[in-house]
């Protein structure tokens, strides 16, 4: 059913533990809103739920962390100047009064000379809560948050419960999503505030809370957590922040979401063999009772749980091209700063854990037998089991940005983000990667590089590898120990324009755009551009080919 009572962005929605309502949140600050719908009515036969109320800012209880309650929020006509009083300020919240202040003056300034500037405040609520909400278990009541810091309760029949924190101390939720509230006070790290941690989940048994954070990591820690920085594991393997977190109705499973790889990760929750005796333990729990999800480290920065399940979808921001095949036809791919293989037949994947921030370049070998990705170092890690093979010397002083494989498979190219793109090639004398070794290296130049790519085997070709990126391609060849490379020209009235990714075909090298269209550079021993082929309408982002032609992604 199409439910549009707002044309604000819906934050979250769940349906009452009685399954009678459906409950959205809408939007941040004072304009956001909670709608409620009647599930067992409909306007008309067939037709949508009956919208039951719908909660505004307006009149509502400001809560604040831990508890304390200022007075309801009701519209006002304009008072008289009031003498200046000084702000109050609420435990662990935002202050509230302090009307008079004189701004440009300060606070007891006087008309004959400004007061001394005014000492910091408290610790201020930052506003950059999403809105979550949570229903009571007896489907009575919501509490729900704002951007501003701020909880607000209500009966589900849109009554306002003024002192609610006070009311409702002792009543059992069925859900806590709320990242804020004397339960979850101590997911946050010191010196963090709201905005660092975006979503928060009890699971059903009452027994553990999972906490997103704003820079990749997902943490547990047992609940309820009150106090600050409370005892908690955590797991990194998200490229960025991590966007919300939920475990499954049996708990089965953690699930999380991240911001900016766009990828859904499951993460297997492992129990002792403790009876369950269906009653929240009183005591917190030891490492055991934790989920275990894999060798923990400190700061929430530990390497990717060996408790991850699965992996949904791959990343697409910072990299391109990171989907390829294996030997036995599973896909490859990257998500975060795991890369993940799935097996059709099986329909599972195995996971190589070994970076420790997001991955940046991705190549498969030819021979389907390796795999390399890029951070900082250069990882080889095999194909089709995801085991590390070798993580080699640390040479770029950014990260690396692209990587290919020779058509032998026995060398590879990497280029770095660091001022001078610097261009690292790499060797192995017996083929296994285990005896991986620096051979040459040389500099690109200022212009940014997206690709590189090895010229085809028994080509001919007068190079052996190329990099593009920013208005420029190269041709690079190889001998010994030196690099040396040519640059492409465009040609007469073709645009100058930045590349994204290329491809060998037969004896040419087919480069994408930003505009859509391909590029061809023929070889032997030509540089110059000699045809473009309108592709797509909009910029080419991978390629991929062979002796007969190639195939874009716009």
């Amino acid at each position: 059913k199409d439910l549009k009572d707002t044309d604000a962005l819906i934050t979250d929605v769940k349906f009452s533990p009685d399954g009678k309502l459906l409950a959205a949140a809408t939007g941040d600050g004072p304009d956001s809103v909670v709608v409620l719908y009647d599930c067992l009515n409909t306007t008309t036969p067939g037709g949508t739920f009956v919208l039951k109320a719908k909660f505004d800012l307006a009149q509502a209880t400001k809560t604040v962390f831990g508890g304390t309650v200022a007075a309801a929020v009701e519209p006002a006509e304009p008072a008289e100047p009031a003498e200046p009083a000084a702000a109050e300020m609420p435990e662990g919240g935002a202050p509230v009064g302090g009307e008079g202040v004189d701004e440009e003056k300060g606070a007891g300034a006087t008309d004959g000379e400004p007061a001394a500037p005014a000492p910091p405040a408290g610790p201020q609520l930052t506003p950059t809560t999403p809105a979550k909400f949570d229903f009571t278990a007896d489907s009575e009541y919501i509490q729900y948050a704002t951007n501003k810091g701020l909880v607000y309760f209500r009966s589900v029949d849109g009554t306002l419960v003024s002192e609610g924190a006070e009311q409702l101390k002792d009543t059992a939720w069925a859900t806590w999503t709320v990242p804020m509230g004397w339960p979850v006070e101590g997911v946050y790290a010191p010196c963090t505030g709201l905005g660092d941690v975006p979503a928060v989940s009890r699971s059903a048994d009452c027994s553990l809370v999972a906490s997103a954070d704003a820079f990749g990591g997902v943490k547990l820690a047992s609940w309820p957590a009150p106090g600050q920085a409370v005892p908690s594991k955590g797991y990194q393997g998200h490229s960025a922040g991590v966007t919300n977190v939920a475990f499954t109705v049996e708990d089965q499973v953690l699930v999380s979401i991240g911001g900016v790889d766009r990828c859904i990760f499951q993460w297997l929750r492992l129990k002792d063999d403790a009876p369950d005796t269906g009653v929240p333990p009183t005591e917190p729990l030891d490492a055991a009772d934790l989920a275990d999800l894999g060798a923990a480290a400190p700061d929430a920065c530990a390497t990717p749980p060996a408790g991850l399940t699965f992996v949904h979808g791959l990343s697409t921001s910072g990299i391109r091209g990171n989907l390829a095949y294996n030997a036995d036809g599973a896909a490859i791919i990257t998500a975060g700063s795991v890369g993940a293989i799935y097996s059709k037949r099986t329909h599972a994947q195995a996971f190589y854990t070994g970076h420790e921030s997001a991955i940046r370049a991705f190549a498969a070998s030819p021979s389907g037998a390796f795999v390399a990705t890029g951070d900082q170092k250069l990882h080889i890690w095999d194909a089709c089991s995801a085991a590390p093979v070798a993580v080699l010397p640390k040479l770029h002083y950014a990260d690396i940005v692209a990587v290919a494989f020779s058509p032998d498979s026995k060398r590879c190219v990497t280029v770095g983000a660091d001022a001078l793109h610097t261009i690292a090639l790499w060797e192995t004398p017996r083929g296994t990667w285990a005896d991986g070794v620096l051979v040459a290296t040389a500099f690109s130049g200022t212009a940014d590089v997206h690709f590189c790519a090895w010229a085809a085997s028994g080509s001919g070709a007068s190079y052996d590898f190329v990099t593009g990126g920013d208005g420029q391609i190269q041709f690079w060849s190889v001998e010994g120990q030196n690099v040396t490379s040519f640059r492409g020209v465009f040609g007469e009235g073709a645009e100058v324009q930045p590349l994204t990714c290329g491809v060998a075909v037969g004896g040419a090298m087919v480069t994408g755009t930003v505009s859509g269209s391909l590029l061809v550079w023929p070889g032997p021993g030509s540089e110059t551009m000699v045809r473009a082929q309108k592709a797509h309408a909009k910029m080419v982002t991978a390629i991929a080919g062979n002796a007969a032609g190639a195939a874009g992604h716009g």
